[in-house]
């Protein structure tokens, strides 16, 4: 297996100048218009348990939240307790300055 990206996703994300190109790959890359995103083995997209939220985060990206390693919750004890059943998992991202205003 390798571990190298095609030579068209490592151009596309080597152009990106900002957080919203960033942005804007992780949404293709959620996807699957992109094969690879850095630090990802090639052409494995988002894990299984992530597929529900791929629309969200893909919506998020696009709008200047860029997301890293998103997962929903889990009722697992490592989750922190947000209610009765409920469960939630702390987030990881970078945002634009323009994310507080169309939120």
């Amino acid at each position: 297996m390798t571990m190298n990206m095609s030579r068209a996703d490592a151009e596309r994300w080597y152009a990106a100048r900002s957080l919203t190109d960033l942005g804007q790959l992780t949404a293709a890359w959620l996807e699957g218009e992109l094969e690879s995103q850095p630090g990802y083995v090639p052409g494995n997209g988002p894990d299984e348990e992530t597929n529900e939220l791929v629309p969200i985060l893909a919506a998020v990206n696009r709008a200047g939240y860029l997301t890293m390693c998103s997962q929903p919750a889990t009722s697992r004890s490592s989750a922190t307790t947000a209610g009765p059943g409920r469960s939630e998992r702390p987030s990881t991202g970078s945002s634009t300055p323009t994310l507080p205003r169309i939120s």
